[in-house]
């Protein structure tokens, strides 16, 4: 397990053994349980899950607020069908005007594999979450490329400081 551990687990060393894995925090496994069931079965967009967390005051593991995109994110997640994945981000190192750049573009050629610890959701779930996702989802430009909001990006929320998203 590497990077950031993920809402509704937590890293866990394995008994007489080498290496980690995930265990679940009850209190936040719920959470995620909650929002693929509001998804899945309730046919409740990224948007209102997001605010229905913000209004019960459930925050992040960091603290943060949950917005449309970090709502994604997380259900997007193959650990909370049971699966790790490895070289999803793997970093590139290249020279930009003489100077070391490291990146890390997301790649579609990684290892997924079933992992050691339980999942939240079943895999299928997952994979319907997938699916409808993919159905749901909006193109964020126009063909012509007219801009439909000319202020995209200049406005921020005076309380969190997040950019604010026209909703036509």
């Amino acid at each position: 397990v590497g990077g950031k551990r993920p809402f509704g687990y937590e890293v866990v060393k394995i008994k007489s053994s080498k290496g980690y894995t995930l265990q679940q925090i009850p209190q936040e496994a719920r959470i995620i349980r909650q929002m693929y069931d509001w998804y899945l079965y309730e046919g409740v967009g990224c948007a209102v899950i997001a605010n229905r967390l913000n209004a019960l005051g459930v925050t992040t593991y960091n603290g943060h607020t949950w917005d449309a995109g970090s709502v994604r994110s997380s259900l997007n997640q193959p650990v909370y069908a049971g699966y790790v994945q490895w070289l999803k981000r793997e970093e590139k190192v290249t020279m930009q005007d003489g100077q070391r750049v490291i990146t890390r573009p997301k790649s579609d050629r990684y290892i997924l594999v079933k992992g050691l610890h339980q999942g939240i959701v079943t895999p299928e779930e997952w994979e319907r979450f997938r699916e409808l996702a993919a159905s749901r989802r909006v193109i964020a430009h126009v063909d012509n490329k007219h801009i439909a909001n000319p202020l995209a990006g200049l406005i921020k929320c005076g309380l969190c400081g997040y950019a604010m998203t026209r909703r036509p």
